[in-house]
């Protein structure tokens, strides 16, 4: 049987009949097989996973079987898969006696083929006595699952308590040279292939997990008798002289496994794409169908058309097993987890089919599809509608007052240089453009400052690279708990970026629902009472989402308390300029915390303030205690990132660079950010005085003393999805909207539309 790593799939099996034709097994007095017609009426499966076989790491059975992710996926813990192989190993292995028979006859039988090698004898006496010793355990293995013992009541408790709830039972495979494994094929692997990778397997112990099956569990959780319970319990495949009955995971539990030949009797299988396959879902991808012996077999699933494999006569000429049956687009058993379906929704897949479904070794066709990411529902949503004065104040970007994308003018003359000096490709190094990262510094910090001196800086991949540097550096580095509070609400993706930093992530108060402002006490309180030495995310100025930013006297106050409690600060600075359209203003809180003492780490985005999005330009810099500390410093960050993208893009951040560097150019751009962030103060005022206008009975104060590109609004989530499908004005479901999205040419219509969802 084929088997995937699937992570976990929802689904709800519909009700469906099974029919199948096939021979039986001889009885006693038979001397011809006998072909029975079952029907195996509607079941739901209690599993949604496949079978699966985990095996010892080597092929002794001491080497233990490994905690994989399958295990995880169904909520086994190590600890518990821990426990129950030792129960198992400890159930199996021989004991003291029989352990060193087994290697004396070993041995012994190596010394009296080889009495002449004196050199060599070591060595092939311990290879021959441990090939007796593996022989030995295998035997006993056998034994003691053919009849009651320790072992087969160390499955059977397994089974019946944790392994039942869990929806599975496991079954023990000693090593074999006849017979099935679950194995794993690659996708487009051959039968060759196929068989060799069995047959690797099969040298091995193996734990096989299948679904638990209330139908033949008082049979015992994987052997099944003769009778209806499934259609396919009857077939006996005999290859090399044995005999296995079918597994009971499903009606098709055969229709995905592969039979072991004899030793040494390995044959090519051809393959038939059978037509008019009921089986879809996962196209192109094989189903190993075993061969019914006798005469062809018909499935007919749900109402469908039959899938026929004909089997070891009539007219066809695939009569070696198995066959692989491709599987047909247009079929009546389809995944029906269509792209229009919420994340999380079920899908539908018969029972009898969802065991043989997938063929790949590794597969993510199952991952978990999360059908929105961060804002990118809200644009598609905007596109779709085709009203032709829709608004959209969910995006992250400034608009000019005609709600276009605006590339500041400073920005085309620096680029226009850029490319006409004709500059080299190469690479810039692992902390880039040492030119930008000099001017990014200066920038933030100010000229003179004492922190220019004791500063380890990088180019970073914007500010959300940014952080993700300072957070994977204060993962490995920072000397207390690796743990960071953020604001509540704060940037959407901080919490993820931290958490994959590997940093715990908390919460301060940061925003008062009922005054649509700061929570300056509740911040104090918060930041107050963490553990000494804990890690303080904060945004510098034009705080996304809320747009509130503390005063500069209250800045003050949060100096004292973070330096009072040992703490330590992160800075953010997505938005310097614009806030207040001055760069010097808006960095007042970081130099600030320089002047008195602080130690800080900063991210800095040149993607709002130069308009500069899809360039990816940022810096991230940490302020050392010394000199000598920071080139420690800027060695380990260097060792961060050459991992992580090795090399930042050249591009951007020469263009950056000439502007910060540029005298001329300097004042041309940061009289365009004042530009910009005017417009931006100009339409909060303007939506303020409409609001008014219409004769709202709310304060919109809130509105104005906000700063930077984002405004809450104050709005309910049910507003806000009223506003999108009523007045086809689209933001966040938490009342944010972006105030670049608004102009002189909208802004009436905006007000109008929040004033009919709260009047």
């Amino acid at each position: 049987m084929t088997a995937s790593s699937f992570r976990r799939v929802s689904y709800v099996p519909p009700p469906a009949d099974f029919a199948v034709e096939m021979p039986s097994r001889p009885r006693d007095g038979d001397k011809q097989q006998q072909h029975q017609r079952y029907t195996c009426g509607s079941y739901q499966a209690p599993f949604d996973f496949r079978p699966f076989s985990i095996t010892t790491n080597n092929i002794s059975l001491g080497s233990g079987f490994p905690y994989t992710q399958g295990l995880r996926d169904l909520g086994i813990t190590p600890e518990q898969w821990l426990h129950f192989s030792r129960e198992v190993v400890n159930a199996t292995k021989l004991t003291k006696a029989e352990d060193k028979a087994a290697w004396t006859a070993g041995v012994a039988t190596s010394a009296a083929a080889f009495p002449f090698i004196m050199v060599f004898g070591p060595v092939v006496g311990y290879y021959a006595g441990k090939s007796v010793h593996k022989k030995t355990l295998v035997k006993k293995v056998k034994e003691k699952l053919a009849k009651e013992g320790d072992l087969r009541s160390t499955l059977r408790e397994w089974n019946e308590g944790l392994f039942r709830e869990k929806g599975i039972q496991v079954k023990l495979e000693p090593p074999t040279l006849e017979g099935e494994v679950v194995i794993d094929a690659r996708p487009g692997a051959s039968p060759r292939d196929m068989q060799k990778e069995a047959r690797r397997l099969a040298r091995r112990f193996r734990i096989v997990l299948v679904p638990f099956d209330p139908r033949t569990h008082d049979e015992g959780p994987w052997w099944l008798d003769d009778g209806p319970g499934s259609p396919l319990s009857s077939l006996s495949l005999r290859r090399g002289g044995t005999s296995e009955l079918a597994s009971p995971v499903s009606p098709l539990s055969r229709a995905a496994s592969t039979s072991i030949p004899e030793r040494e009797s390995w044959v090519d299988h051809k393959v038939n794409a059978a037509q008019a396959s009921p089986f879809s879902g996962i196209e192109n991808h094989p189903l190993l169908v075993a061969e019914m012996q006798g005469r062809p077999a018909a499935a007919e699933m749900n109402g469908g058309p039959p899938a026929v494999a004909e089997m070891n006569g009539g007219s066809s000429p695939y009569d070696l097993p198995p066959v692989y049956v491709h599987e047909l687009e247009g079929s009546p058993i389809a995944r029906e987890l269509s792209a229009d379906k919420e994340e999380e929704e079920e899908c539908n897949i018969p029972a009898f089919a969802f065991a043989s479904l997938c063929s790949l070794p590794v597969s993510f066709l199952c991952v978990d599809l999360i059908r929105k990411v961060s804002n990118t529902g809200i644009t598609e949503a905007f596109k779709a509608d085709s009203f032709k004065e829709k608004i959209n104040l969910g995006v992250g970007a400034y608009r000019d007052d005609q709600g276009k994308p605006y590339v500041l003018p400073s920005v085309r003359t620096a680029e226009d240089r850029v490319v006409s000096a004709q500059l080299n490709k190469e690479y810039a190094g692992i902390t880039g453009v040492p030119e930008f990262t000099k001017a990014a510094a200066l920038l933030a910090y100010g000229p003179g400052s004492s922190a220019l001196d004791r500063l380890a800086i990088t180019q970073s991949i914007s500010g959300t690279g940014a952080l993700r540097i300072g957070g994977a550096f204060l993962e490995r580095h920072y000397p207390g708990a690796k743990k960071i509070y953020i604001p509540t609400p704060s940037w959407a993706n901080h919490a993820a970026v931290f958490k994959d930093s590997g940093l715990e992530v908390a919460k301060y108060r940061y925003y008062n629902k009922d005054t649509i402002g700061l929570d300056f006490e509740g911040m104090v309180a918060d930041i107050k009472g963490a553990p000494e030495g804990s890690m303080f995310l904060l945004h510098a100025c034009a705080h996304n989402p809320t747009g509130v930013d503390p005063t500069p006297a209250q800045w003050k106050e949060i100096s004292n308390v973070v330096k009072a409690g040992n703490h330590y600060a992160f800075f953010d600075m997505a938005y310097q300029g614009f806030a207040s359209g001055d760069t010097d203003k808006d960095a007042f809180p970081i130099r600030h915390f320089i002047a008195e003492g602080h130690n800080i780490c900063l991210a800095q985005s040149f993607a709002k303030n130069m308009g500069l999005y899809g360039e990816r330009v940022g810096a991230f810099s940490i302020v050392a205690a010394s000199a000598e500390e920071a080139k420690r410093l800027d060695s380990q960050i260097k060792i961060l990132v050459r991992p992580m993208y090795s090399n930042p893009p050249v591009h951007g951040a020469r263009v950056a660079s000439e502007i910060l560097n540029d005298k001329a150019l300097n004042q041309q751009w940061l009289g365009e950010v004042k530009g910009m962030a005017d417009r931006i103060i100009t339409m909060r005022a303007l939506l303020k005085k409409e609001l008014e206008a219409l004769g709202s009975k709310h304060d919109w104060s809130h509105i104005t003393s906000q700063i930077g590109m984002f405004a809450y609004t104050g709005l309910t989530p049910e507003q806000m999805a009223t506003l999108a499908k009523e007045h086809s004005v689209y933001a966040t479901k938490d009342g944010r909207i972006s105030v670049a999205g608004i102009t002189s040419g909208n802004v009436k219509r905006l007000a109008a539309a929040i004033h009919a969802v709260k009047p």
